[in-house]
């Protein structure tokens, strides 16, 4: 297979400088992160994370509109909103969305849309493709209601990402 992955991702130096949490230390993924009930294939044993990133190498040669970051980020804003909401099982399109939009502000600051577009991501669609994706490798579980349609447009990425507005936020939040 082509190597698509850049060493830095294979390895699993994916930095998100900050957020720390489940799964994560000092910004980097956390493999000895074993047997914990909610935990995806991403934070259990090297032999699981070399299978995560072969199978989203699998992906990419699929589906190339997105890079193999977008998957490991759409992951660890799985963790972060179910965190938030205090939910460690199922969460829905809309809240997973509303999720990794925050995830995304919270990360990268007025940066986020940027850094989302450089991944291939430019719409709430584009997620749920990702989020489906996982799902068709197993990486990820759905319900029977659950629907590729459910990331349709919960919120315009021009309002989300307005760099003046998370700008005048994070000013307001010093």
């Amino acid at each position: 297979m082509t190597e698509l992955l850049d060493p830095d991702f294979r390895r699993g130096d994916v930095s998100y400088p900050r957020y720390s949490g489940p799964g994560l230390h000092r910004g980097k993924l956390r493999p000895e992160s074993r047997g914990k009930k909610g935990r995806l294939l991403f934070f259990m044993g090297k032999s699981a994370k070399k299978d995560f990133y072969s199978l989203i190498e699998a992906i990419c040669v699929k589906d190339s509109r997105y890079k193999p970051d977008s998957y490991g980020f759409v992951i660890h804003a799985l963790h972060w909103t179910q965190a938030r909401l205090k939910k460690q099982a199922h969460i829905s399109g809309k809240e997973l969305s509303q999720g990794l939009r925050d995830f995304a502000i919270e990360q990268y600051g007025p940066m986020a849309r940027t850094v989302l577009k450089h991944w291939g991501i430019t719409k709430t669609g584009d997620f749920g493709n990702i989020v489906f994706n996982m799902i068709s490798k197993k990486l990820l579980a759905k319900t029977d209601e659950d629907s590729i349609d459910d990331f349709k447009e919960v919120y315009s990425f021009d309002a989300a990402f307005d760099y003046a507005k998370i700008l005048a936020d994070s000013k307001t939040t010093l």
